[in-house]
């Protein structure tokens, strides 16, 4: 298979492309099998045809939502900031603040919010944290940092209204 190479006994995946500039760079992937190698190769592919950019990219999430919240705080109140700091802070950093911005995949942040609802968070908290995660999503998309949403295909939990005591 063209792409496939063997090192210390280990299958992995090589792409040679260039990027925007005419450079030419590697994309090493570690892989189990050739089937599988074929399958990583192809997904490696597909998205050097919508774009390099994600593979550029070499921030964690952690690094990019700072980035992000400099950019953002001239265009939200001070109170919305706040709210913003606080809920990536408490939820969205210590699980997936390491994980590279590249690599983060709508199963992540499903995984996630998974996590927030077992913990018993309301589902308007659940909800207010996704949001704010998908919307710092969308402006990487955006500034051509990822090639795609991952926050946009997730599933959130119903959320609840009460009824009033009159």
């Amino acid at each position: 298979m063209r792409g496939l190479v063997e090192r210390d006994g280990k299958l992995y995946v090589r792409k040679v492309y260039r990027d925007n500039a005419g450079k030419k760079k590697q994309i090493w992937r570690k892989v189990d099998s050739k089937s599988d190698g074929k399958h990583v190769l192809r997904e490696i592919e597909n998205e050097l045809a919508r774009g390099t950019e994600s593979f550029e990219n070499r921030d964690t999430l952690a690094e990019y939502l700072d980035q992000w919240l400099r950019t953002s705080k001239q265009n939200v109140c001070e109170r919305t900031y706040e709210d913003y700091v606080g809920l990536l802070k408490l939820y969205v950093r210590p699980a997936l603040g390491t994980k590279k911005l590249a690599n983060l995949h709508p199963l992540d942040i499903q995984e996630l919010v998974n996590g927030m609802v077992a913990r018993g968070l309301s589902p308007r908290t659940v909800r207010y944290t996704h949001a704010i995660l998908q919307r710092a999503l969308k402006r990487a998309v955006k500034w051509k940092m990822l090639v795609s949403n991952p926050a946009s295909d997730v599933e959130l939990p119903k959320s609840v209204r009460r009824e009033l005591n009159v």
